[in-house]
């Protein structure tokens, strides 16, 4: 019986085995040492500080850029709104508003899943216009 095998497949198939017995064998000693570990990423107690707080010009309804300004913080400072809030009206869309709607000019645009696009009056909740989408 001979310990080294005479064929070229025979030769390639005991190389490719003892590859792949090393490749396997690396894998387990990099999993084992954590070598495919990045390490901890820990942050800090430090709290978040917030800008200073844009501004605006209350009288304004339009906004200068997308989130208001750089930080895209939504809100406008200077039109100095606090609770207790009160509801003026409601209105059923029959279906999910799933984002929420465009403002501009005293009226909302909104969408729902219901395949319906609306537009009401912010002041008193009336459609002005609805309509039944495609697709």
């Amino acid at each position: 019986m001979r310990l080294i095998p005479r064929s070229q497949k025979a030769i390639a198939f005991t190389v490719s085995g003892i590859c792949l017995v090393l490749a396997i064998a690396c894998a387990g000693l990099l999993v084992l040492t954590g070598g495919f570990d990045s390490g901890d990423q820990l942050g800090t107690a430090q709290g978040f500080e917030p800008a200073a707080e844009p501004a605006g010009n209350a009288a304004s309804s339009a906004w200068p850029e997308y989130g208001y300004d750089m930080q895209r913080t939504r809100a406008n400072a200077a039109l100095d709104l606090a609770p207790p809030f009160t509801q003026v009206w409601q209105r059923e869309a029959r279906s999910l508003v799933e984002f929420p709607p465009v403002a501009a000019n005293g009226r909302l645009v909104f969408a729902t899943n219901g395949r319906y696009a609306q537009q009401l009056s912010v002041a008193t909740g009336g459609i002005y216009w609805y309509i039944k989408l495609s697709g």
